[in-house]
């Protein structure tokens, strides 16, 4: 009988990377800043940021590293407690020169990716669960206790806190939300801060 072919280099899988530790809590921050948990991440093209979850107002609520560790420039605290907000972070996602993130509360916070004061952008969430930038002018955010996706606007030249938010989505508990694709719209549900011609569509991940 014929011998059976052999898989060739190009069929044959391909090894896995072997990951590499970028930053550790034994690594230097700037000042007090340190590494306490971390929880939801996402990134620039120049720096990573995460969730400090286990952070306190000398550690970081939200950190802001470069993408290479450098002595020169080390991870810093981006957003610390204060006496206004008291929030945990779990989530965060990126929104042009804003860093909006969730956590343990029933609120959305923001801070500038240069740094500065939280702000509460949007309170009385039930349960929110992450949120996603739609690269054009609109934050959605999946709030699990309310089973439902909302859409904010998103391009914020100040901090403040926003009047209103449109619900666009019904799923049940949504657990993470992120875009993919490209389609055509037109001022739909699914876009609704922006007239735009074209857009990401919007995709959940269930819990």
């Amino acid at each position: 009988p014929a011998e059976a072919p052999q898989p060739s280099a190009a069929t044959e899988a391909a090894p896995m990377p072997e990951p590499a530790v970028l930053y550790s809590p034994e690594s230097q921050g700037d000042g007090p800043a340190k590494i306490a948990d971390p929880a939801g991440i996402a990134a620039d093209n120049f720096f990573v940021y995460w969730a400090n979850s286990g952070g306190d107002p000398s550690t970081g609520v939200v950190i802001k590293a470069p993408e290479s560790p450098s002595e020169k420039f080390p991870y810093r605290a981006l957003a610390a407690n204060s006496d206004l907000n008291e929030v945990v972070a779990s989530r965060v996602c990126i929104a042009r020169d804003t860093i909006f993130f969730t956590g343990e509360t029933r609120s959305l916070f923001a801070v500038k990716s240069l740094g500065g004061t939280i702000a509460e952008v949007a309170r009385n969430f039930s349960n929110p669960n992450g949120c996603v930038y739609d690269l054009e002018s609109t934050l959605f955010v999946a709030d699990g206790g309310d089973n439902a996706i909302y859409a904010l606007p998103a391009n914020l030249p100040s901090l403040r806190a926003l009047p209103y938010r449109t619900r666009v989505v019904d799923v049940p508990d949504p657990d993470g939300i992120a875009l993919f694709g490209a389609s055509r719209l037109r001022r739909s549900a699914a876009s609704p801060f922006c007239g735009c011609h074209s857009g990401p569509r919007l995709a959940m991940a269930l819990a």
